[in-house]
């Protein structure tokens, strides 16, 4: 599906759709629970590239600052 133009587009459509929302999400989270922003630009930028792997290592950061699992699927 890839190795067709429409179906990378729609890939990378999926891919940054996603990247983008969860970014979103991660920095105003990491605001609320008071993460510096040099922290954040590691998390963030692993997000970008690796997806849901920067999500995952965003909420263990969070889990073991603050050992629970609050907000963790929805945001407020």
């Amino acid at each position: 599906m890839l190795s067709s133009p429409g179906g990378a587009t729609v890939g990378w459509i999926h891919y940054l759709a996603f990247d983008l929302f969860v970014g979103l999400w991660v920095a105003r989270n990491a605001d609320k629970y008071g993460f510096a922003r040099w922290l954040q630009i590691p998390i963030l930028f692993f997000i970008l590239m690796l997806g849901p792997f920067g999500l995952i290592l965003y909420l263990l950061l969070r889990f073991t600052r603050y050992n629970k699992v609050a907000d963790a699927v929805m945001p407020e």
